[in-house]
């Protein structure tokens, strides 16, 4: 289990698995498409990067990230 997906279960098991902005059931980790998995690790990695630090520095903006994929 990756962090993304520690950190997706666990807000689905917060809002019993229906999404705060839609209100639309959300899907299994297995079901989450490609880039919204992507965002859930960038979201983790940040977390477990600066977690305990604030956010002092970081990304501005849309674009800006704490996680880059590796190139294939």
């Amino acid at each position: 289990m990756t962090p993304g997906q520690i950190g997706y279960e666990a807000y689905c098991e917060k809002t019993n698995w229906k999404s705060l902005v839609s209100g639309a059931q959300l899907p299994a980790w297995d079901a989450v498409t490609p880039g919204i998995k992507e965002a859930w690790e960038s979201a983790a990695a940040a977390v477990l990067v600066h977690g305990d630090r604030g956010r002092l520095h970081g990304p501005s903006g849309p674009g800006d990230s704490y996680y880059t994929k590796p190139k294939a």
